[in-house]
């Protein structure tokens, strides 16, 4: 069926989007967005539109099942529209047998997670956020070694990147970790830099301006927030590589916070 109108589609029933192919139903939904509209009727049926085809897309996703793979995936701009579990579990047939089968008795779950790290770079121009000498603490880590759990496939769906920079006074003493402080928008010197991230030898963004950290105008996502268009599957025990490059050296008592957000499996 062809919804060649804004009023169209307004006015289409859900059952008859829901017959659309992911692909085509999030070629409409870039249509609409496209709209320039001024005068309020356009507005409202534009709005009635845009609600129709997210509608659509999340009845048509939560009628495949928890364990389902969608008949397209890869969908281009698809991070914005589907739940972070939603867009792992498009993925499925990436993982081996074994995990697909836990996951379907049980055995294992899909759940949020970050991955964290917070280091001092004060005066540094080249940080490693995750190193195999890594151990956890609270407040600095909670990857071993900078390695994946056993049985741990991540689905990565967005990266942050934070900084504090402490002020001494004269004759006082610096802080000694980056424990307890308040962390904001990333510092000039890292966001006028670069970074890799990947894992082991496969590297999935390379030499990427770390310049898409710094949002302070966003109200979409979090402060030093980037929501990836094209989620990355990261897999068990092999160590995690984030490396920055950075425009200047960093101020000193300077402290950096990254996380690496999205979905994982784990024991039940």
């Amino acid at each position: 069926m062809n919804f060649g109108t804004l009023g169209q589609l307004a006015s289409a029933e859900l059952e008859d989007l829901e017959g659309l192919s992911d692909t085509e139903l999030i070629g409409y939904l870039a249509q609409v967005e496209g709209i320039g509209a001024t005068d309020a009727n356009t507005v409202a049926v534009k709005s009635k539109a845009h609600a129709r085809l997210t509608g659509a897309i999340a009845r048509k996703h939560g009628k495949k099942g928890a364990m389902s793979v969608p008949r397209t995936n890869n969908i281009n701009g698809e991070s914005r529209f589907l739940t972070d579990k939603a867009l792992f579990e498009n993925r499925l047939s990436q993982l081996n047998k074994d995990i697909v089968e836990k996951l379907k008795r049980g055995e294992l779950q899909i759940c949020d997670w970050s991955f964290y790290a917070v280091k001092n770079i004060s005066g540094v121009t080249n940080i490693k956020m995750f190193e195999d000498g890594d151990i956890t603490s609270i407040a600095t880590t909670n990857v071993v070694q900078g390695r994946m759990f056993p049985e741990d496939h991540f689905l990565a769906t967005g990266l942050r990147v934070l900084t504090s920079t402490v002020e001494v006074a004269e004759g006082a003493t610096a802080p000694a970790d980056g424990k307890g402080l308040h962390f904001g928008l990333p510092a000039d010197a890292v966001v006028n830099g670069e970074f890799k991230l990947g894992q082991e030898s496969t590297v999935y963004m390379e030499k990427t301006s770390a310049n898409i950290f710094y949002n302070p105008n966003r109200t979409d996502v979090n402060v030093g927030e980037y929501r990836l268009e094209a989620p990355k599957m990261f897999y068990p025990q092999r160590t995690l590589r984030w490396e920055f490059d950075f425009g200047a050296p960093a101020p000193a008592n300077t402290w950096m916070r990254v996380e690496i957000k999205g979905v994982r499996t784990m024991k039940a």
